[in-house]
């Protein structure tokens, strides 16, 4: 991941070792966590005892904007939609009919946004993400699950209804990222199992959150922890 994260920025980042016990990792209970099964989020309690164990401080913390800015997307609209709507415009108007529903759909929710409404909803959301910057201070990484619930099978993907309930779902836990410029990193708990979670600072932080995955990951493989029994 280092190698290509310095072939695609173009740099020779260097990557120096970090001491588990001076990492703070905020826990963002209120947004994937809170969806989950019991069952997999003692999977969660159970590596989180784990970082501490090892040295590791992990503070429960609460970002509420995670979830108003997935309402304000559903209330409002999203700049990826109107601007995909705008830029395909002319290819699209008048062959969406051939485009596959699960994607045409999606270019038509820009149709009806105008440029007013876009302008309000960056608004928006550059007063979220200064709220949710400022919830880095004194914390390395958020850290959360990356979705807080299990992949539907392809049979199940292959229902109109539950194809766009689940790829709402998945948008909801994953677009924030995109939307606040964090940077960001996923991780398997155990192989094999779809439960994996997710590290995020603020943009320009990759180098230091490369580091920190890398310690994460070597810890949890030297110690075979297996949290998932």
């Amino acid at each position: 991941t280092k190698i290509l994260f310095n072939l695609l920025s173009n740099n020779n980042y260097k990557y120096p070792d970090i001491s588990n016990k001076k990492i703070v990792l905020g826990f963002v209970e209120d947004f994937t966590f809170d969806s989950m099964l019991v069952k997999d989020k003692e999977a969660f309690l159970e590596l989180i005892e784990y970082l501490s164990k090892i040295g590791v401080k992990v503070k429960k913390i609460k970002i509420p904007e995670f979830k108003k800015i997935n309402n304000l997307i559903h209330s409002k609209g999203s700049i990826v939609n109107y601007e995909a709507w705008n830029y395909w415009r002319s290819i699209i108007v008048k062959n969406l009919a051939n485009i596959d529903r699960n994607v045409s759909s999606r270019f038509a929710l820009g149709r009806n946004i105008d440029n007013l409404q876009i302008k309000k909803i960056k608004r928006e959301i550059m007063g979220l993400k200064k709220r949710v910057y400022a919830k880095f201070d004194g914390i390395d990484s958020f850290f959360m699950p990356t979705l807080g619930f299990k992949p539907p099978s392809i049979r199940e993907m292959s229902n109109e209804k539950k194809y766009i309930k689940y790829n709402t779902l998945a948008l909801n836990s994953t677009r924030i990222a995109n939307i606040f410029n964090l940077c960001a990193i996923t991780m398997p708990i155990k192989k094999g199992n779809w439960l994996s979670f997710s590290l995020l600072q603020k943009e320009n932080y990759d180098v230091k959150l490369l580091c920190l995955a890398a310690l994460l990951e070597k810890k949890i493989k030297k110690n075979r922890i297996n949290v998932l029994n």
